[in-house]
């Protein structure tokens, strides 16, 4: 059973992730060759945002079974999703052992992380403190994650972005620091992004210290002109130990289109 610590941690990671990884706007951006100063940080995130694969906004949201393996252990269920907050999850029981997770958090860390994962696939605005930003530009370092761009919000975040995509998440949140290192993305066919692996890292903020890994790998599916999640498979490391988890949708079926007007 997870220490209730750790257990936190992993909600933490759930927000985060669905924070940072969330939809943006605007066009392809290209390459952040030849932009300079605050005018060209900004115009570069203008350009890059909302390159990224999103729900429609009129998405009725679907319906699926599940299939769960977490740490060695499987269960069985189903899932509801109706945008932009219902989230059903119904999971039978599990075998309870002395090592890995219990009934109880086996059920809140699949729900945790299937809300994670549909919640950045929606379409939103702008982040509330976004009019608080002073984006500038690093000077050009040559890094295989892209042209790094701060924010100047109030969590000191910072963005590497190659190609129209944002690569790297650099963010600074109490005591820690959260790095998430996109390494390979899915083009739909409207020509934007999906990210399928990538790695999240937190440091402690005074040592510098890894607190914790997690390597994150997802598959998705079009189906109905939407990309719907087929897999997603968690290995993370803390405290000395390895967990995974693997999250399988199965049986996929969009829900119908609410009825216009009324």
């Amino acid at each position: 059973m997870r220490s209730p610590a750790r257990a936190a941690l992993a909600a933490c990671f759930a927000a985060l992730i669905s924070a940072v990884l969330g939809p943006v706007r605007a066009e392809d951006s290209g390459s952040a060759a030849g932009l300079a100063g605050a005018s060209g940080a900004a115009e570069l995130l203008q350009s890059t945002r909302g390159n990224r694969e999103t729900l429609a906004e009129d998405f009725p949201g679907f319906r699926a079974k599940l299939t769960v393996s977490a740490d060695g252990r499987r269960l069985r269920g189903s899932m509801l999703f109706r945008p932009p907050i219902v989230l059903e999850v119904e999971l039978d029981d599990v075998e309870l052992d002395d090592v890995g997770l219990d009934d109880t958090d086996a059920r809140k860390r699949v729900k945790s992380t299937i809300r994670s994962l549909l919640s950045h696939r929606m379409r939103s605005g702008e982040p509330a403190d976004a009019a608080d930003e002073a984006p500038r530009l690093a000077e050009a370092d040559r890094h295989p994650l892209g042209r790094r761009v701060m924010l100047g919000d109030k969590y000191d975040s910072a963005y590497r972005i190659r190609d129209g995509r944002i690569l790297e998440v650099d963010r600074r949140m109490d005591d820690s620091r959260l790095v998430i290192s996109v390494l390979e993305t899915e083009t739909a066919a409207s020509g934007k992004y999906l990210p399928t692996a990538f790695f999240v890292t937190v440091f402690d903020r005074e040592t510098g210290a890894v607190k914790s890994a997690s390597a994150y790998n997802d598959a998705y599916r079009r189906i109905g002109g939407e990309y719907l999640p087929v897999s997603r498979r968690i290995v993370s490391t803390a405290d000395g130990r390895t967990e995974t988890l693997l999250v399988e949708w199965e049986e996929i079926e969009l829900l119908p289109a609410p009825p216009k007007g009324g």
